[in-house]
């Protein structure tokens, strides 16, 4: 499949030249030189391999541009149409109007890497927070643009569904295969990718407003609203981040309120869920040879369970979570594209079964020097 994709790739980029089109390829890999892991109740562990592996093609000619995201590292690729994390199409209205279309990110998150491992948000933490928003990428979208760097601020407004479906029996109501008898029953909602979504089935909406108050502070705000027919409520989320960045130091902000509610069958499925999350982080460029990092996470979420049908999971409890994650390390710049960052993560976690008024804490510790590179 990747040999596929990057013969395609060849064989695109001499059409974009021959027809005057502007096109690169870009991509970005992590490897984990060496992670070693301790978590609570479990073996150290140490690994090393390859963490992230990401390619971009950009194509553009007068008003419209392309963008595809090769999500090379993806465990299911061989899934229907699961290669391309990013396939979409842009066309420039007018000067500061721009449609964009296609399978991509929805603009809602800020989304900033930590020390040695992503934000809550894109899944970097060794014990789960228990929050069921993530990055929301992987959506078709229909989004416009306004404004631009001139006028000091961005809107973009998107209409989306995710790029999944749950299949259906016969009769439309949804395919759920199950295993064990209640009180241990288990239950799984069958899913299929899709290159398209309907609105009676699922859509959601989201607006992100970014303002420029000078070269070096940017304050972002966002808020997002999604239906899905099988869900019993619907979901919504605001965000609100802020980035300051000169040539001696950047400092990172967000925050990020969400209610959830999934479907009984669904993955990591909830009745309702209240979330909390909060991300600040900090570089500084000491020299041009190293630089400084340390970021903070936390993550409050308070989770009522579904009760019907029971099952294993489908208990009816009220749980709360709170998850903290404390990083720091220092990046060493091997070049302006590839640099090594050694650093080390803690994360302390509380869970509180109301219900059984049941008390746990968990720790968990990193250790790890990573390597990265951008071309």
């Amino acid at each position: 499949m990747i040999r596929i994709a990057l013969f395609v790739l060849c064989a695109i980029i001499p059409a974009f030249s021959t027809y005057a089109f502007e096109a690169s390829i870009r991509g970005f890999i992590a490897l984990d030189m060496l992670v070693v892991k301790k978590t609570e109740g479990r073996k150290q562990e140490a690994e090393t391999g390859i963490g992230t592996l990401d390619l971009k093609v950009y194509a553009t000619q007068d008003d419209f541009s392309m963008k595809m995201k090769l999500d090379l590292d993806d465990s299911r690729i061989g899934d229907a149409y699961n290669l391309f994390e990013e396939a979409t199409v842009s066309y420039r209205v007018l000067p500061d109007h721009q449609i964009i279309m296609g399978k991509g990110k929805v603009s809602f998150h800020q989304m900033h890497w930590g020390v040695i491992s992503p934000s809550f948000v894109d899944g970097g933490a060794e014990l789960s927070p228990d929050h069921s928003l993530y990055d929301l990428d992987n959506r078709l979208v229909l989004s416009w643009r306004y404004g631009g760097f001139s006028k000091g601020f961005f809107n973009y407004l998107t209409y989306f569904g995710e790029a999944k479906s749950y299949s259906t029996n016969s009769d439309g109501t949804p395919r759920v295969s199950s295993t064990g008898t209640a009180p241990n029953q288990r239950f799984s909602l069958s899913y299929r990718n899709e290159k398209t979504f309907s609105s009676k089935d699922q859509v959601g909406i989201a607006n992100k407003f970014e303002l420029f108050v000078n070269r070096e502070l940017t304050l972002s705000t966002a808020g997002m609203y999604y239906y899905n027919s099988i869900n019993p409520k619907n979901n919504w989320a605001f965000d609100v981040a802020g980035r300051y960045s000169n040539k001696d130091i950047e400092v990172w902000a967000e925050y990020v309120h969400a209610f959830t509610s999934t479907f009984y069958a669904a993955n990591y499925a909830t009745f309702r869920k209240h979330e909390n999350l909060l991300q600040l982080g900090a570089e500084y460029y000491m020299t041009e040879f190293y630089n400084i990092l340390a970021n903070v996470e936390a993550a409050f979420v308070n989770n009522q369970h579904h009760s019907d049908p029971v099952g294993e999971f489908n208990d009816g409890k009220k749980v709360k979570t709170k998850t903290y994650k404390a990083e720091a390390g220092v990046k060493l710049k091997l070049h302006k594209s590839a640099f090594i960052t050694l650093g080390g993560q803690v994360e302390k976690q509380n869970t509180v079964i109301e219900t059984d008024n049941t008390d746990n804490d968990q720790h968990a510790y990193i250790v790890a020097s990573k390597f990265s590179f951008f071309f």
